[in-house]
């Protein structure tokens, strides 16, 4: 199959590569087929890409570029939510709405898009321009999350002494390590509610006791 720019040919051959490694994973990824899969020769391949290894790397990163408008989103989306129980008088330890936030990282609808956040990082490790990219979105997530417990300190509903960084770090990382672990396997809601349970008594350490 011929195409009129190399342009065209390298996005023939990402798209061709993108859907087998949807199908088999990068592990099962084969020049030959994706060659085949493209209506290419395997030179016409290694013509746009060092090798298998490179091929691999570049639809990771396409991968994630295309993914990064609905991340943020999904990370806006997300960051307006925390804002409102943060504001709210209910404290985070007993705050149904803040339950409510927790569960649905776990095994609700934001549990897969939390695990592509991970894949995404994963991805940066292959492609600098992406990892840039991801330090910048963790930066600025930090700083959203960190202002907002700020402010939630100087209204008195934290302790005057509470530690804002920790607190950011502790949040952080409840939002990817559970990505990680709810994509390895699957927990039911009775465990869910334990681990959110135990999650919000933790709150009790920061709140104001009025």
């Amino acid at each position: 199959m011929n195409y009129e720019t190399p342009g065209a040919t390298r996005e023939a051959i990402l798209a061709a590569a993108t859907q087998m490694m949807n199908e088999v994973g990068p592990a099962g990824l084969r020049v030959a087929e994706v060659a085949r899969a493209a209506g290419m020769t395997t030179g016409a391949i290694y013509a746009h890409f060092v090798d298998r290894q490179d091929l691999i790397s570049a639809v990771r990163a396409a991968q994630v570029r295309a993914s990064h408008a609905e991340m943020k989103d999904h990370s806006s989306d997300r960051l307006q939510r925390m804002s409102e129980l943060l504001t709210s008088a209910e404290p985070l330890s007993s705050s149904k709405g803040y339950r409510e936030f927790l569960m649905r990282t776990i095994i609700g609808e934001d549990k897969a898009p939390a695990w592509n956040w991970v894949k995404n990082a994963v991805a940066a490790e292959f492609d600098e321009t992406l990892a840039h990219l991801m330090r910048d979105i963790w930066r600025d997530r930090a700083e959203e999350i960190g202002k907002m417990l700020e402010s939630a300190r100087n209204s008195g509903k934290l302790r005057t002494d509470s530690d804002v960084f920790a607190m950011k770090e502790i949040a952080l990382a409840f939002y990817y390590g559970m990505a990680v672990i709810t994509h390895t396997r699957d927990i039911d809601e009775a465990a869910a509610e334990r681990i959110v349970a135990s999650w919000q008594e933790m709150w009790t350490t920061f709140e104001s006791k009025k």
